[in-house]
């Protein structure tokens, strides 16, 4: 029960309807597919229609789904620690692991998701591995978050300090053959936020713009982190 990333994306192929997908695969010990009976498991729910006005608290009610569907996993070649989950057009879920003691991340997708009846989880996947990409020797600079964008040509990675854009013309085979090669250099500056925590989280495209979301983690003693919005070059 370690929930690391969420995304958005289409309920499955071809659908005109947006779910939200969460990842239940954290493992800071990459040890836990070894434990019989547990698995991986990214959630799928129907995306709920919010009313964007807050109360004058600042709170919003609390949503309850009865509509979600789990899809476990393992993987094929180990157990992993992973944070970065981003959804393809066809809806099939792409997990990004957190290598602490290799200078990259693994990157693994689900096969076309099964159709599973509400409040119920699928027979367990065993993904293999379809790429590798290297980041930088910093010993912040582990992979904690990821999106793919709705055009599926571009691809942003969250380090604890940095964040990562690779790019590729053709999906799904820009992403099979994805390599160090697409990385577009300087796209997003580092990011040294006053008076926020350098442990960077989360990022996401904003559908409308293109444009990169990204957050810091909460750390006592710091400050409350803000949401930036990135425009990304051209």
């Amino acid at each position: 029960n370690d929930w690391e990333d969420l995304a958005l994306g289409p309920c499955a192929e071809g659908s005109d309807t947006d779910c939200l997908y969460v990842a239940d695969f954290g493992d800071n010990d990459a040890g836990k597919q070894d434990n019989p009976g547990f698995h991986y498991t990214v959630f799928r729910v129907p995306e709920p229609e919010l009313d964007p006005v807050l109360e004058p608290s600042g709170e919003v009610d609390e949503l309850t789904s009865e509509d979600w569907v789990g899809f476990p996993f393992r993987y094929a070649d180990r157990a992993h620690d992973a944070e970065g989950l981003a959804v393809d057009p066809s809806g099939r879920p792409i997990v990004f692991t957190k290598e602490r003691e290799e200078d990259a991340t693994h990157v693994f997708r689900f096969g076309p998701l099964p159709e599973t009846a509400p409040r119920t989880f699928a027979p367990v996947e065993e993904l293999e591995r379809m790429a590798s990409l290297t980041l930088t020797d910093e010993s912040l600079d582990l992979a904690t978050g990821a999106d793919l964008n709705r055009s599926a040509d571009r691809l942003a990675l969250r380090t604890y300090r940095h964040v990562y854009e690779y790019r590729f013309a053709a999906f799904p085979e820009g992403l099979e053959a994805l390599s160090d090669a697409d990385l577009v250099p300087g796209v997003v500056p580092d990011l040294d936020f006053p008076r926020e925590s350098p442990q960077g989280e989360a990022v996401a495209y904003d559908p409308f713009t293109g444009h990169l979301l990204t957050i810091s983690e909460h750390v006592r003693g710091i400050g409350i982190p803000s949401l930036h919005e990135l425009p990304c070059a051209e």
